[in-house]
């Protein structure tokens, strides 16, 4: 479909949303009151005009720019692979739960695009059930669990794995651990961490035996 010759470039804004094994195109044309959907033609070759950041909480717009190595006045193909090696390389970081390209506007040769990214939740106050209250303070400096750090599944499960391993090296091999995340009512974009220990019974060796020794005692190896 063609686009209507009253209509002007700044009438339109391209919505560009990727997904993993999923690139989803879509135009949005305004005309007064009607919209309609359109699709691009996939791999236009464009100089990219400029970059815009949004949606940072933590994190310095100049940073993010530099980070994924897009430059203005570079050659860019939208969509294309350079895009998708920058989605994927913030995907990397683990710090962010939402990442769209938007083309806000073209001008002639030029594209301008808008990086729209939502960052993940920080943590803002940690709860250890099950633990003596004098152990809580080297289980976070083990765990590397402290406020402001951005809550990952990465972090979880490394913290998870960390506390059973701890416990059944100690004997504990039945050892539990569950962890749950809330958001915190005071900040709108931040988490409390609840992590449920459950030790179990110390598990005790109650007899040894030993076949097929004939140059030990049994109370040598036993130690």
């Amino acid at each position: 479909m063609e686009k209507p010759a009253n209509n002007s470039i700044d009438d339109m804004k391209r919505f560009i949303s990727y997904e993993p094994l999923l690139t989803l195109l879509l135009l949005l044309i305004t005309t007064f009151t009607t919209a309609q959907e359109l699709s691009l033609d996939n791999g236009k070759k464009y100089i990219l005009g400029g970059i815009e950041v949004t949606g940072l909480q933590s994190y310095n717009e100049q940073t993010v720019k530099t980070y994924t190595g897009l430059r203005v006045g570079q050659p860019i193909t939208v969509p294309g692979d350079e895009i998708s090696a920058v989605i994927n390389k913030l995907w990397g970081l683990e710090l962010f739960r939402d990442i769209n390209f938007y083309i806000t506007n073209i001008d002639g040769d030029k594209v301008f695009l808008e990086l729209e990214i939502t960052e993940r939740a920080t943590l803002s106050d940690i709860k250890i059930n099950g633990v003596k209250p004098r152990k809580v303070d080297a289980i976070l400096d083990d765990t590397d669990l402290k406020k402001g750090k951005k809550i990952t599944e990465s972090l979880i499960s490394n913290t998870k794995n960390y506390l059973e391993n701890k416990y059944k090296k100690e004997g504990y091999l039945n050892a539990k651990v569950a962890i749950a995340v809330a958001n915190d009512t005071t900040d709108a974009n931040a988490q409390k961490m609840v992590i449920n220990v459950n030790k179990g019974d110390k598990v005790k060796i109650a007899k040894m035996i030993f076949e097929g020794n004939e140059e030990l005692s049994d109370k040598k190896l036993k130690g």
